[in-house]
């Protein structure tokens, strides 16, 4: 099992790893969309109309899928997902997986926290790696 800290800096690596491959399907406007909980990082490299944004990334691993965070289908938005670890959903579900705080959730996984309109996965590891660099 991965400690909180390691998750974090596992979806930083991930995300550089993938950069280019994700760069036509990353959007920071919605967690996933057209994927379901069985859906693969394949999947979504594959693309055929599917988004993730960092967040729906990592649920998309199977590293971090194995420690519990995943996709779930939103009834009220056809085609998109949420994020989803133990009992809790959206921020609060990645606040308590990656062990960060509201604030550095906001930071890293909203899109209103960052000064450009088009969002790379490059863009989300440096704020990822700024956040662990400041942490014991």
């Amino acid at each position: 099992m991965m400690t909180p800290r390691e998750r974090f800096a596992f979806l930083a690596d991930k995300l550089e790893e993938h950069s280019g491959k994700l760069l036509p399907v990353f959007s920071m406007r919605c967690w996933a969309y057209r994927l379901t909980p069985r859906s693969t990082i394949k999947t979504l490299i594959r693309g055929c109309g599917t988004a993730a944004c960092a967040a729906g990334v990592a649920a998309l691993l199977p590293e971090l899928k194995a420690q519990g965070l995943m996709l779930e289908q939103d009834p009220m938005k056809r085609g998109h997902s949420y994020i989803r670890f133990n009992d809790e959903i959206h921020i609060c579900a990645l606040m308590t997986f990656f062990g960060i705080t509201y604030d550095q959730a906001h930071d890293v996984f909203l899109p209103e926290a960052y000064s450009q309109v088009d969002i790379k996965p490059a863009d989300v590891v440096a704020k990822i790696r700024k956040i662990l660099r400041r942490q014991p």
